[in-house]
């Protein structure tokens, strides 16, 4: 907690315009550099992450819905345990080596386990894109625990360079974009789907197809 919040708190009579406290917050580069980190990641992740789906069922299941649905919901749970155990693996990491470096290797780590899928997702294997959705959720369960620590420096550089605290407006800004990217890359997920020619009247897709959901989900 902040010394001496309630005495501040009680002095402060200054009203603060929404406008200027959202520009003074966009004004901040360090804010616009992990922002825009934020909506790359969020963006790219639900974009390809539906294919995940489909290259199941159609891919590893060959067109059987019962079997390809079994195993997506394994591999929920697959995300779930590796989302547990991600956190205090990258907190022991990052108390090692510092937050900067974690993050660069958590994006390198996730870059690694989508190209994976390639391998991962096979109808002789298909135990493997367990392993796989585990692995992709360590990356995702880092990468939004560093954002927001990241987030803290951030606010408190603002307040070292302005003497003002702009906590909410960060978090209203940072999140707001976190939702556009996911819904953005949800819209876009459709499109892209849409464009390698998958038809949802087929139980069997054409081999054209199933290549270009294997590429899309690994590049």
């Amino acid at each position: 907690k902040e010394r001496y919040y309630a005495g501040v708190a009680a002095r402060q009579k200054e009203k603060i315009s929404i406008t200027e406290s959202v520009w003074e917050t966009m004004k901040c580069r360090p804010f616009r550099l992990k922002i825009c980190a934020v909506l790359c990641f969020s963006l790219g992740s639900s974009m390809v992450g539906s294919l995940g789906y489909y290259a199941t069922v159609y891919y590893v299941a060959g067109g059987d819905t019962k079997v390809g649905n079994n195993w997506n919901g394994a591999t929920g749970v697959g995300w779930m345990l590796g989302g547990f155990l991600g956190v205090p693996v990258v907190a022991w990491v990052c108390r090692r080596v510092g937050k900067l470096r974690t993050m660069l290797s958590i994006c390198g780590f996730g870059a690694l386990a989508y190209g994976a899928t390639w391998f991962f997702y096979s109808p002789s294997m298909p135990w493997l894109q367990v392993a796989a959705s585990a692995t992709m959720a360590i990356t995702a369960a880092g990468y939004y625990m560093l954002d927001q620590t990241i987030g803290a420096d951030i606010m408190d550089y603002l307040a070292l360079n302005t003497g003002k605290r702009r906590e909410g407006a960060f978090s209203a800004c940072g999140s707001w974009m976190s939702k556009a990217g996911n819904a953005l890359g949800y819209f876009l997920s459709g499109q892209v789907l849409g464009l390698t020619g998958f038809s949802a009247d087929k139980a069997v897709q054409t081999p054209e197809t199933i290549m270009w959901i294997r590429i899309l989900l690994a590049g």
